[in-house]
Parts: C-alpha cells; sequence; structure tokens
C-alpha cells in the first residue's frame, strides 16, 4: 500500500484552506475543480472567483437545477501564482478529498473541471478529446468538462456556430441527464427499425422509394484491414434522414435473408443521397460487399473546408457528435465488437449513422458558395478518384521483394564488417553516440551523426560507409520487408490508403503504406 502523503509535506502547507462549500451527506452532484484563486483563499470559499462565478452561471443557463450542490478542489489552497497545482500538491490533498467523497453518501454524479481535478480522481485523460464524457472510477461516475477559466481566457470564441460557453453548458445538461434517467447517451430506440424478415426489407424499400434527403449509411466491421482474409462486415445501418434508420445484423440473420437485405440496401446506395463520415474506408466496405463505388458526401470533407484546411482527418465521429448534437456519449468499444452484445453494436452502428447526417446538415450550411463549389468540384471527385486506386492497389512483384531484401541483408553484413575493421573492435552501427565518438576520434570537428552533417563530411570513407548503411537498413526496414511481410494482400497486391483530410497543406497524404514516398 502507498504512504499517504500529508500536508505537512506539502509546499503549501501553512496556507489558507479552503474546504467545499455545501451539504456533502445530501449531495447529487460534487462539483470539483482544481484549486482555489485569490478570491477563494481570502473570503475561503470554492469557486466564487470570476471563473466560479461562470461556473454558477453556467449551472442557471444549462437549466440543471441542481438543488443539492457540493463545490470542493482537488487541492485545497492556492498555489502561488495560481499555477496549476503539481502532482506533489494533488498527493498531499488526497486524503482530504477521499473524506470528502466517502460522506457523500447520497451522490449521483461527479463533475470533474480540468485536466487537473480529472487526474485528481484517477482518470488519465485530455480534455481537448474527453470532455463531456463519462468515467466510472473508484468514487463513482464521473463527468469530465473543461475548467471554467479556460472560458474566462478564451472569450467568445466559437466554432462552427457555437461558442466555448455553449459546449459547457451543453455538458451540464447532459450531467442533468445522467442524473435524472441514468443515462449520458440519448436513447433512440423509437427511431431504429431492425430488418428481421422480407416484409421488413419490403418496408424499408418503401420508405427510401422517391426520398431525396440524405441517407446516413455506416457499417460495423471485425477489423479495419478490409483486405484481410478474416475481414467481415458485421453490420451496417442506413438512416432516413434523422428521422428513422433500418439496421441490418448480418451475423445473425440466414444466408438468403441476408442476400435480400443487401440486395436492398444496394439500390438504396445507388438511388440515395448517400453521406458517409470518412468515406475512403466506408465505400471501400461497399465496394467489398460487391457494391462498387460512387461519389457519396462527407462530413470530414466539408468540416476540412470549414477548418481552412487545418487536419481533420482524426476527427472522430463520436467527439463531434458530443460537440454539435445531442446524442450524448454513446460509444462502445467497438474495437471489441465480436464479444459485443446485438443491442449494443446496433445503438453504436445507428447512431453513427443518424448522426453523420446531422452533422453533414449542420457544416454544410455554413458553407459559403465558394466553398460548396470546391467540395463538389475538386474534393468529392479526388475522393471517389483516391478510392478507386486503394481498391485496385499497386501490384508487387513478391519474388523480386525477396530477393532485393536477401541482397540488402548482404550489403547491410558486409557493412558491419568493414566497419568493424576501420574502427578495429565491433562498433553499433545503429548508435549515434559510438559512431560520434569515432568520428571525433578520428579528429572530425563533427557535432552529431545527422544525415544533413554527414554529408557535409562525405570525403571521409567511413562517414560514407555510415550514410550507406543507414540508407540499406532504411530500404529493408521501411520498404522492402514491410510490403513482403505487412501491406501485400491477396493476389500481391498493396492497398494503401489515401487521404484529402490529413495534411494542412491541400495535398494527399498516404498510409499503410505510403505509396507516393517510395523511393
Amino acid at each position: 500500500k502507498k504512504k499517504e502523503l500529508s500536508c505537512e509535506e506539502c509546499e503549501l502547507n501553512g496556507k489558507q484552506k479552503v474546504n467545499g462549500e455545501g451539504n456533502i451527506t445530501t449531495a447529487q452532484v460534487i462539483i470539483i475543480g482544481e484549486a482555489p484563486g485569490r478570491n477563494e483563499e481570502k473570503l475561503g470559499q470554492p469557486f466564487v472567483g470570476q471563473s466560479g462565478i461562470l461556473l454558477r452561471a453556467m449551472l442557471f443557463e444549462s437549466g440543471a437545477g441542481f438543488t443539492d450542490v457540493y463545490l470542493t478542489n482537488v487541492v485545497k489552497c492556492r498555489p502561488d501564482g495560481n499555477v496549476t497545482p503539481s502532482k506533489q500538491m494533488i498527493k498531499c490533498c488526497k486524503r482530504l478529498l477521499d473524506e470528502e467523497l466517502i460522506q457523500a453518501k447520497n451522490k449521483k454524479l461527479i463533475i470533474a473541471y480540468g485536466d487537473t481535478a480529472a487526474n485528481g480522481l484517477g482518470i488519465n485523460c485530455g480534455i481537448t478529446e474527453d470532455r463531456g464524457k463519462f468515467f466510472d472510477t473508484s468514487y463513482g461516475k464521473v463527468m469530465v468538462t473543461s475548467h471554467q477559466s479556460y472560458m474566462v481566457r478564451a472569450g467568445e470564441v466559437e466554432y462552427h456556430g457555437k461558442s466555448l460557453l455553449e459546449f459547457m453548458v451543453d455538458d451540464i445538461k447532459r450531467a442533468k441527464i445522467f442524473i435524472e434517467t441514468g443515462r449520458w447517451f440519448k436513447d433512440i430506440r423509437d427511431k431504429i427499425k431492425v430488418i428481421r424478415t422480407v416484409d421488413d426489407i419490403q418496408t424499408m424499400q418503401v420508405a427510401f422509394q422517391n426520398f431525396i434527403g440524405k441517407v446516413g449509411l455506416d457499417f460495423e466491421t471485425n477489423m479495419f484491414d478490409m483486405y484481410h482474409k478474416d475481414f467481415k462486415v458485421v453490420s451496417l445501418a442506413l438512416s432516413k434522414g434523422v428521422e428513422q434508420v433500418w439496421w441490418i445484423n448480418l451475423r445473425s440473420l440466414d444466408k438468403e435473408l441476408i442476400e435480400k437485405a443487401l440486395r436492398a440496401a444496394k439500390d438504396i446506395y445507388w438511388q440515395g443521397n448517400v453521406v458517409m463520415h470518412g468515406s475512403d474506408f466506408d465505400l471501400q466496405v461497399a465496394n467489398s460487399l460487391s457494391w462498387g463505388l460512387k461519389e457519396v458526401d462527407d462530413t470530414l470533407h466539408v468540416l476540412y473546408l470549414l477548418e481552412g484546411g487545418k487536419r481533420v482527418g482524426g476527427k472522430k465521429l463520436k467527439r463531434l457528435a458530443l460537440d454539435y448534437t445531442d446524442y450524448g456519449d454513446y460509444g462502445v468499444d467497438i474495437e471489441n465488437i465480436n464479444s459485443l452484445p446485438d443491442e449494443e453494436v446496433m445503438l453504436y452502428n445507428c447512431a453513427d449513422a443518424l448522426v453523420t447526417v446531422e452533422l453533414f446538415d449542420r457544416f454544410y450550411a455554413r458553407m459559403t458558395d465558394s466553398l460548396k463549389y470546391a467540395y463538389k468540384t475538386v474534393l468529392a471527385p479526388a475522393r471517389i478518384l483516391l478510392t478507386t486506386a486503394s481498391v485496385n492497389g499497386m501490384k508487387i512483384d513478391i519474388a523480386y521483394a525477396i530477393e532485393l531484401s536477401k541482397e540488402l541483408q548482404v550489403r547491410i553484413e558486409d557493412y558491419e564488417n568493414r566497419a568493424n575493421t576501420e574502427v578495429g573492435y565491433e562498433i553499433n552501427m545503429n548508435s549515434p553516440k559510438q559512431v560520434l565518438n569515432f568520428l571525433k576520434s578520428k579528429g572530425l570537428n563533427i557535432s552529431s551523426t545527422g544525415e544533413e552533417v554527414l554529408e557535409l563530411y562525405k570525403s571521409d570513407a567511413f562517414v560514407r560507409l555510415v550514410l550507406d548503411y543507414r540508407r540499406a537498413k532504411k530500404l529493408l526496414g521501411t520498404y522492402v520487408n514491410p510490403y513482403i511481410i505487412d501491406h501485400t494482400k491477396e493476389g500481391n497486391f498493396v492497398h494503401g490508403k489515401f487521404s484529402l483530410v490529413t495534411a494542412a497543406t491541400g495535398r494527399v497524404a498516404g498510409t499503410d503504406p505510403n505509396l507516393m514516398n517510395v523511393p
């Protein structure tokens, strides 16, 4: 058991303590900040400074109406200069926080304001990605949100028509819903139609017939490598705008019904105005079902243009849903989809389809005519072109690659032997320190073994040996062996990925592998 630290071991010992405010034994909501500020220290109350007043205003604005709220901080004394409390400070105050929370017999939720408060409760998170999410801890359910002082510093900054204040007010509204219902995500069961019979398929076909709105399409798969021999599509969801969504469970229906359902879904795919989130993946999944490829709308492409070309490739649908919809934190551990019950997969899959449509409508409405023109005439056709390139793949001459691998291994071994001979002992060519020390021992006035520096000393035979060795190692380890072992799929094809929303410069980015970076 780790030794608990005390106030005497803290650098803040002797300063004015600011205890919690409220009735801890009856409070339903515990609000925890990081530490008192100047006003809090002076008055002996938490959350009474400028940022604290903002918090109280947000509680009122959200309509949360928490009648029993307890306010406190993970650190009870004000750090000098209002700096972020250190880990040592948090550890020293942990005993006091634990004593408070043990008394909170009636609590339903803890709201942690900022990284420091979250860390003090044992949550390892980043506010940018995890704001508004709920975590299970030894203290109970915790919702994490931004520290209110961030709002004071940031001012009235807006993101696509929504201010930071509105984001935080929405977090508090989610907290209210959780306290009242026990849910931290929107219940969408009344919108879901599950395909179980031929009649269900026919009902779905009729519903989408002549529908001119957006059709949200989302697939759930057992892995992200769609060219792996064990790749399978688990389920798919087709939303009719944001009103209804049909779910097809491919792991429980019989073969004949699956074939009929997929034929109907394929017709909807080709006839409808389909929108996806990250279409490069979902289009290839559709193609794996023999649906073919078509131009579709994509929330990420619209967001990329709205944000002026900033990288949005990593923008997760769940994060955007938290920020701009009322669906809440509906995510599940989808990476372990094979062990998830059907209902969890259904709710996740269907929410993805519905959220995609809602986000697209919101973001597209904020685009200028010139951005819409760029979207329709550049991004959309480029996306289908690059997806086609991914699907077609690049043929690899495996026999030649294997011979090249052997040749490079022989060449690398020869470089190592020649280096050992020149040095007079066994030198590790991969060690910058050992290489640098030897070069200095030869009288070279050299500061590092970076490639640009070594290029300046190419007249030295050993330097040329090092450069040749590194290039051979990179060829073997980055370009030859990975293609043989990891990247080449059925038929000896490599299916690289291409992204239009990853590079801030607007250029196409390649991964898994980067086919545009092969020497």
